[in-house]
């Protein structure tokens, strides 16, 4: 009898024990970290400026119209005046650099967001563009466009329609990025090279990014921004389209046509 009850005793005593056991492992599961977020990608070593607003603020950009606030961890613009074009320029001067932004229009009209370079953000034109600048935009069904404004009136160096190489849609991002130098301006959408178009109107100037919308309803998006030097031995590639309108000659206007 003695022997019986000093058994069910060990067994209820390993019992016991391996409910404890058990118990431990589950609260050391329970509290056990969340794994970290992934970082972000890799800054290049030849960064001069990176800023993806995970810190939420946007640290050394100055806007120019609209309302920018930095929100969920991206530079948000919407409208605020009759002027048709948001901006906001990167206050420094800036000379043979990359310029890559990652960015989406996610809602208002198809037409666009893009970015400005080796621009005056002091002279603005009647629609809000930079008098003295390039500007590269693109719009939610694939078109795209480049040119420049020069004493405010627009030059359009080329666009076209269906690029294949971005991606569509509103409230998609697209990577667009930009090598300057001197004369030389190479356009690049979502990694793939557009070509090297030759201008050297505004050889420094501004960075800037930009929407557009002449409904005054238009809100964009800007995920990180990058400048970064160009490497050394950097080779622009040769045009892969062909310039359908002289830099001179272009629409004579404020801002790009679809």
């Amino acid at each position: 009898m003695y022997s019986s009850q000093k058994s069910v005793s060990a067994i209820k005593i390993l019992s016991l024990a391996l409910l404890i056991l058990f118990a431990f492992a589950c609260k050391k599961d329970d509290n056990k970290d969340e794994d970290p977020p992934p970082p972000p990608p890799p800054v290049p070593s030849d960064t001069v400026y990176f800023n993806d607003f995970s810190g939420g603020t946007a640290l050394g950009w100055i806007p120019v119209y609209g309302n920018w606030l930095v929100e969920n961890g991206v530079y948000k613009v919407t409208h605020d005046t009759n002027i048709y074009a948001m901006t906001c320029a990167l206050d420094t001067v800036l000379s043979d650099y990359i310029f890559e932004v990652k960015l989406r229009k996610i809602s208002g009209e198809i037409f666009n967001v893009g970015i400005i370079f080796n621009g005056d953000p002091n002279l603005i034109t009647p629609l809000g563009n930079w008098g003295n600048s390039y500007k590269l935009v693109i719009g939610t069904n694939r078109w795209w466009s480049f040119g420049k404004l020069v004493e405010n009136l627009y030059h359009e160096i080329f666009k076209e329609s269906n690029n294949a190489d971005l991606k569509p849609g509103m409230g998609t991002w697209n990577v667009i990025r930009v090598v300057v130098s001197g004369g030389k301006i190479e356009v690049v959408f979502n990694g793939v090279s557009q070509g090297t178009f030759n201008d050297n109107t505004h050889t420094s100037g501004h960075a800037g990014i930009s929407m557009f919308d002449q409904f005054y309803l238009g809100e964009g998006e800007f995920d990180y921004v990058m400048i970064s030097k160009i490497p050394d031995d950097y080779e622009f590639p040769a045009k892969k389209h062909t310039i359908i309108l002289a830099p001179v000659d272009g629409n004579e206007g404020d801002a790009p046509n679809p």
